[in-house]
């Protein structure tokens, strides 16, 4: 059988004061119905009293720093160590007041969207609204030295999560930076994203299995990437592109179906590149610069 093979030449570079003690709080509101029932908000970052601040990415999005009401516990996102979190639980029974629990860091003010008043504990990790079924607002910071920042909304005085959300805590951004510790580039069988730094196989009717670095002739090759930053966020608008040493049928994310190239790149941070030639060759990758 004739055979092609691949050999891979990474090289990435990118270029480019709170007090103790029981507090119980009378605040201005807002009024009910602020956001849907049985959820948590996380408002975008911004300037005022009602905005977070310091949020680097929300749910593996890079930039994003507002969480849409969600019903779930699995949100996670990344936070500079002297960033905020503005924050509203969402009641869902008239039966029931809403509470705010922190884990990681400390509440510095919360508010009742009705008249009543709010609860905060003396270690400042609670805040419990007064009226049954109005949303509880609060702003929470990171505690001096915390990896980690996780922020539950209830809807029955602590008992039932209404959703959640966990912040990887950071004094300094390394947002959109490229991470070789948390990216994956791989060869594939066929076109799909990287999910390891692992070689695939190329399985034989003979049995005699093989490494996806061999080609058949007149097959197309592929390799797969996913790109990330430290938190494993996917990076945005950046270039990843690909140089061959002789002429070779390449595409990224589609088929190498026509034309030849030396060279293609693309800005989708996860996906692959196939290629296709009659000759060995070798592969170079590259990150924003070669």
């Amino acid at each position: 059988m004739s055979i092609k093979t691949l050999r891979k030449r990474i090289a990435l570079v990118a270029v480019s004061a709170l007090g103790a003690g029981l507090m119980s709080v009378t605040p201005a509101f807002a009024g009910a119905g602020a956001v849907a029932a049985g959820s948590i908000v996380v408002a975008a970052n911004g300037s005022t009293n009602v905005t977070s601040r310091g949020i680097l990415s929300t749910n593996g999005t890079a930039g994003t720093s507002a969480l849409a009401a969600s019903a779930v516990a699995t949100n996670y996102g990344v936070i500079l160590s002297n960033g905020s979190v503005y924050v509203t639980g969402g009641g869902n029974t008239a039966a029931t007041a809403v509470a705010i629990k922190v884990s990681g860091g400390k509440i510095s003010s919360c508010a009742d969207t009705a008249t009543g008043t709010v609860v905060i504990n003396a270690s400042q990790t609670t805040c419990t609204g007064s009226a049954a079924d109005e949303d509880v607002t609060a702003t929470v910071v990171p505690d001096s030295g915390a990896t980690s920042l996780t922020i539950t909304a209830y809807s029955d005085v602590l008992t039932t999560s209404v959703g959640a959300i966990t912040y990887t805590v950071v004094a300094s951004s390394t947002t959109n930076t490229f991470s070789s510790a948390t990216s994956f580039i791989s060869v594939e069988v066929t076109g799909t994203a990287a999910t390891t730094n692992i070689d695939a196989v190329r399985t034989s009717a003979a049995g005699d299995d093989y490494s996806a670095t061999i080609v058949p002739a007149g097959l197309h090759g592929y390799l797969g990437y996913d790109l990330k930053d430290a938190y494993g966020t996917a990076l945005s608008a950046h270039v990843f592109g690909a140089t061959v040493t002789g002429g070779c049928l390449v595409g990224f994310n589609q088929a190498a179906s026509a034309n030849i190239f030396t060279a293609a790149s693309t800005t989708t941070a996860s996906g692959y590149i196939s290629f296709k030639s009659d000759f060995n060759i070798t592969l170079f990758l590259y990150f924003d610069a070669y």
